[in-house]
C-alpha cells in the first residue's frame, strides 16, 4: 500500500506499508517447503504489479527478488522505485540520476537485460527481461546458474 511521495532536501521518498515478511528471496529461503504453487502465486501478483507500472507509463528498472516485498497475507507488492522512469512526451530523469554520477549503470547485474550492458535506454522490455531472470532466481528448477556468483558474466551479445 502506497502512502505518500514527498522529497526532503534533495531525497526523494516514498512511504509505503510496513512488510514483515521482508522481500520474495528472504521470505522464500526461510519457507524452504513453499511449494511451486505458492511460489508461482507469489510471481503472479508481481506480474499485475509490474503489469500495472507498464499500463501507467513506468519502467521500474530493477526487478528482481530482493525488491519484491511479501505482505501479511502472502501477496508480492514491488518496491524499489530509486530507477523507475515516467514514459512522458519527453525523457524523465530517474532518482538515481537526480543524485548520482552519469556513468553509474542501471539495475542489478544479474537481472539488467543485454540490451543495458550496450548502453541503450531502459524500458518495458527490460522489465520484462529482468522479471524473467527474477522467475529464474526462485523457482528452484536450476542450479546451472548463481546469483552469488560475481565471476558470472552475462554476454550482452548472445
Amino acid at each position: 500500500e502506497f502512502f505518500a511521495a514527498n522529497v526532503s532536501d534533495t531525497e526523494p521518498f516514498i512511504v509505503m506499508a510496513y512488510m514483515k515478511n521482508g522481500n520474495a528471496r528472504d521470505y522464500l529461503k526461510s519457507h524452504p517447503a513453499s511449494d511451486r504453487i505458492k511460489i508461482a502465486r507469489r510471481l503472479h501478483d508481481a506480474s499485475l504489479g509490474l503489469s500495472h507500472l507498464h499500463e501507467s507509463g513506468i519502467t521500474h528498472g530493477d526487478i528482481k527478488a530482493a525488491n519484491i516485498l511479501i505482505d501479511d497475507a502472502g501477496r508480492a507488492v514491488i518496491a524499489d522505485f530509486g530507477l523507475s522512469r515516467v514514459k512522458t512526451a519527453i525523457d524523465s530523469r530517474t532518482i538515481a540520476q537526480s543524485t548520482a554520477p552519469k556513468s553509474t549503470a542501471q539495475g542489478s547485474q544479474y537481472w539488467r537485460a543485454p540490451e543495458l550492458f550496450k548502453g541503450e535506454r531502459p524500458g518495458f522490455p527490460c522489465d520484462v527481461y529482468s522479471f524473467g531472470m527474477t522467475i529464474y532466481e526462485v523457482v528452484p528448477l536450476s542450479t546451472s546458474y548463481s546469483f552469488n556468483n560475481t565471476h558470472t558474466f552475462i554476454d550482452p551479445d548472445r
